[in-house]
């Protein structure tokens, strides 16, 4: 399946850990996904923004039950945390942690949920995470959900690489979805 790319960047400057991919179908969305389940590794963080239905859940459940199906466990349910705030899957390897801080007041929260060991060993998925503050981790990938369309099934998706050692993501998602 073919994404237009392009680099992008707020000021308009082209940079090697910017990428962005417009007009992105609901299918293509999850070709994303299954991209994102075969480079992510331990520690690796994304932080998806967007508005309510812009598609947030839909991919990161699409990164999780690629990863299920990659690392042949049953395929189950995932549940939007929207109520739970989080939702653990240890059955993968590394454990993955989907996140959705939508019902948070306050930054302060995320030291109640203690994460610290989230961020070091698994995968963490993370809905709204402009909700953490200054608990964002320095090392993430930053994904923006823009939504298109009223209907829901198109968006603009961005991609932000922040901090070191992102190599492998960069290259995997630019061979996978612009070949």
């Amino acid at each position: 399946m073919q994404l237009e790319k392009k680099r992008f960047s707020q000021s308009g400057v082209l940079s090697k850990n910017k990428i962005g991919f417009n007009n992105v179908s609901v299918d293509q969305t999850l070709l994303m996904a299954s991209v994102f389940a075969k480079l992510l590794k331990s520690s690796d963080t994304l932080l998806l923004f967007g508005d309510i239905g812009s598609g947030k859940t839909f991919f990161a459940r699409g990164v999780i039950q690629e990863m299920m199906r990659n690392q042949r466990r049953l395929l189950e349910e995932v549940p939007s945390p929207t109520f739970t705030i989080v939702q653990t899957y240890d059955v993968l390897s590394p454990p993955v942690w989907h996140l959705d801080l939508y019902r948070l007041s306050d930054a302060n929260e995320i030291i109640e949920l203690d994460l610290e060991d989230s961020f070091e060993t698994g995968i963490c998925l993370i809905e709204w995470p402009n909700k953490m503050g200054s608990f964002i981790p320095k090392r993430n990938i930053s994904i923006i959900f823009d939504q298109v369309d009223t209907a829901y099934d198109r968006r603009n998706i961005f991609i932000e690489l922040n901090g070191t050692g992102w190599d492998r993501v960069y290259n995997g998602l630019l061979k996978s979805l612009s070949a």
